[in-house]
């Protein structure tokens, strides 16, 4: 009854924002408006702020280019605005040429008056950066761990003409090229920049966004949804639709039924329990991939009990993972012994998942001298395919961890207030939340979750081993793949045996989609574009 209910409002809400996009036909009255249904809403269109899920499909890459990207469906990184680059022989500087001609959006409040230049590359990285420029800090992008490691990691970018640009690294960094083709690293506009900042509005960055993607921004109804048009002059020819529109649908059971009603052309996230059904429903198909993610709960290493191995390890040992592979994922997900896809280079496959010990994990609390133990369990507000239901994940815990006589408080916040909250280093109680690759390089994995630098950030278990992270600063200096392969799996099993962490599941990506779509590629990082799609 409430499902129902809040189908038939949203259907109508969104009903309204269609009408006007709809009405737009092709040549042959095919309707050419394209219908994304997202589990969130976008918590920015700047780029630089935030680099959620939600946010990624309706910013980065709708809106945004980036220097260099990765080919629809894969891992190969290929060219963006920059048409190619060269690296020096000590794997310090890096020089990229950017693509003539590319055209920033032209819209009713930013009318560009020259198309892309290094300066624009040079503003973008700069105010991530460079805590000297006048932008810094305005975006939450820079406290993110691959862009702190940009901070340490770059001395210098030039331009030494309108369409050169040289990034100098302080040393060789094996990641470095990959980091330029995650969503945070979007080029936005600097002459834009600073008309908003001549007219003291800098926030209309995030608001009324202006970039070189395959759609430009019409409007954005909060928490309801988010319009676009195609760009004409879009470097890479023009969107294969018209019109977009990203409509926001937090429950996943209305996410399908709009999928199967013909509202919406494409849904993320389906509940684990409907995917064998919808995969047999006429008119849609459930297309999937193995993902590169992994679901983990974190410990604050700083709070007792938690700064304990063993207690670390008590909790670990008393949950069954089996039941929740079962209840929460329904055979879309495999255990995860350590916090890596196995579908990643790099991974260590002689870690094995730990058992269910109840027993074991009582003697182990009894050892530590700790009891009673009270703890918050933090309870993701939203649907990832790392996690599709974290309220039944948290009950399950709850009682597994009663059961050893640890007690357990569930708590959540709203979507952006949990994000931030989940980062206080004096956070109260595990969080349960997952990371979905930005790159396909390992150092995404290990050095955003556990290096020393990103303790307050996205180190969320504000566990600091200078082992591991000499580790993971060696494996990234190093241009021999052998040597960081090893050094990955030795970071690994360290992690396995510390716990600052626990993880849970590598999880299967599906997405939703109708038979009249066309040309949509699912991808492994749990990316979206639309550019190359079309309605039949």
């Amino acid at each position: 009854m409430c499902v129902s209910r809040i189908f038939i409002s949203m259907s109508m809400i969104v009903a309204a924002v269609f009408l006007t996009a709809s009405q737009t036909a092709t040549a042959d009255g095919r309707r050419d408006t394209l219908v994304y249904c997202s589990e969130a809403s976008p918590r920015s269109f700047d780029p630089a702020i935030y680099p959620d899920g939600a946010t990624m499909a309706a910013a980065h890459l709708t809106l945004y280019n980036r220097l260099v990207d990765y080919q629809p469906g894969g891992t190969k990184l290929v060219s963006g605005l920059a048409a190619s680059w060269s690296v020096s022989a000590d794997h310090k500087t890096y020089t990229f040429k950017l693509r003539p001609d590319v055209q920033f959006h032209t819209t009713p409040w930013f009318k560009p008056s020259r198309p892309v230049s290094a300066e624009d590359v040079l503003f973008s990285f700069r105010r991530q950066i460079d805590e000297t420029h006048p932008w810094y800090g305005e975006n939450e992008a820079a406290k993110y761990g691959p862009m702190v490691s940009l901070r340490e990691l770059v001395s210098a970018i030039e331009a030494p003409d309108k369409l050169t640009v040289v990034f100098r690294l302080k040393r060789p960094s094996a990641p470095f090229l990959a980091d330029l083709a995650m969503g945070v690293s979007s080029i936005v506009s600097a002459e834009y920049a600073a008309q908003l900042d001549a007219k003291g509005a800098r926030g209309e960055l995030a608001t009324w966004p202006v970039g070189t993607g395959p759609f430009t921004f019409v409007d954005y109804q909060k928490d309801v949804a988010v319009r676009y048009k195609a760009f004409g002059e879009y470097w890479d020819g023009k969107a294969r639709t018209n019109n977009l529109i990203i409509a926001i649908t937090p429950e996943q059971t209305v996410r399908a039924q709009r999928v199967m009603a013909g509202e919406c052309h494409i849904s993320p996230y389906p509940s684990p329990t409907q995917v064998d059904a919808l995969k047999s429903t006429p008119g849609i198909r459930v297309e999937s991939v193995a993902g590169l993610n992994f679901s983990y709960m974190a410990f604050n290493t700083r709070q007792q009990p938690f700064d304990d191995v063993r207690v670390r390890r008590a909790v670990s040992m008393a949950i069954d993972r089996q039941a929740m592979l079962e209840a929460v994922y329904h055979s879309q997900a495999s255990l995860a012994a350590v916090p890596m896809p196995p579908n990643l280079w790099g991974y260590n496959s002689a870690v094995e998942v730990p058992l269910h010990d109840p027993e074991g994990a009582r003697k182990l609390l009894a050892s530590a001298g700790i009891e009673p133990v009270k703890m918050k369990l933090w309870s993701m507000p939203v649907q990832r395919d790392y996690n599709p239901n974290s309220r039944r994940m948290a009950e399950l815990i709850a009682a597994d961890l009663s059961a050893i006589g640890i007690e357990v408080e569930i708590v959540s916040f709203e979507w952006g207030e949990y994000l931030q909250r989940s980062k206080d280093s004096n956070r109260d109680g595990a969080v349960l939340l997952g990371f979905i690759a930005d790159t396909v390089d390992p150092d995404n994995f290990v050095s955003t979750l556990f290096s020393c630098k990103n303790v307050g950030g996205t180190n969320l278990s504000n566990w600091c081993d200078r082992e591991v992270d000499k580790m993971i600063a060696d494996a990234a200096a190093s241009s021999d793949r052998s040597v960081r392969e090893r050094l990955y799996r030795s970071v690994q099993a360290k992690i396995a045996s510390e716990l600052p962490l626990v993880p849970f599941v590598n999880a299967t990506f599906s997405v939703v989609v109708s038979d009249r779509v066309d040309g949509y590629v699912v991808e492994p990082m749990g990316w979206h574009r639309f550019h190359k799609v079309s309605l039949k």
